[in-house]
């Protein structure tokens, strides 16, 4: 009877350490599991940005293609010489659209507005915009126009540009 109880326990002690290393595989097996969740939610995100950076690389391009867009872009001024921003301007529909490339955040409270710059005239409002999306429509132009600018304004816009916060300016070519 002793024998079988030293056996028994020898049987215990192995069968505990066995169930020790299952266990302690498991939990590894769970860290790995919730390691690859996190990465496969990194991965899910860089696909819809690239996603995205995609729908606007098409957007863009359909644009550059429409012999009826006169492209304009307007490159940064003393108050962000970095900055930079194109205008698709539709020939028959006078439609105008904006390319948002590379305009810093606005500040809390301040949003972009784009402004048709007409001889002789006070700018025209284009429409304000919201920074954070890439391609956007924005009112119908018409008439004869000899540039784009964009200024930040008070969110809501402006009905005067201020023209001391003008980020963006550029001309059209004239033929």
């Amino acid at each position: 009877a002793s024998i079988l109880l030293v056996v028994s326990a020898g049987f215990n002690f192995l069968f505990f350490i066995e169930f020790k290393k299952a266990k302690d595989q498991v939990n590894e097996l769970r860290a790995n599991m919730e390691s690859l969740k996190q990465d496969q939610m990194i991965l899910a995100e860089r696909t819809k940005d690239q996603q995205v950076n995609l729908e606007y690389a098409n957007l863009r391009i359909a644009h550059f293609l429409n012999k009826e867009n006169v492209h304009v872009r307007m490159d940064g001024l003393p108050i962000s010489p970095d900055a930079y921003a194109n205008v698709f301007w539709n020939t028959k529909s006078n439609a105008v659209f904006i390319s948002v490339d590379n305009l810093p955040e606005p500040p809390h409270g301040h949003q972009y507005q784009l402004w048709a710059i007409k001889p002789g005239q006070a700018p025209i409002d284009a429409g304000v915009f919201d920074y954070s999306q890439r391609v956007q429509e924005l009112k119908v132009i018409k008439g004869d126009v000899d540039a784009f600018a964009v200024t930040l304004e008070k969110e809501g816009g402006s009905p005067i540009a201020t023209v001391e916060k003008t980020f963006v300016k550029g001309f059209l070519k004239k033929s």
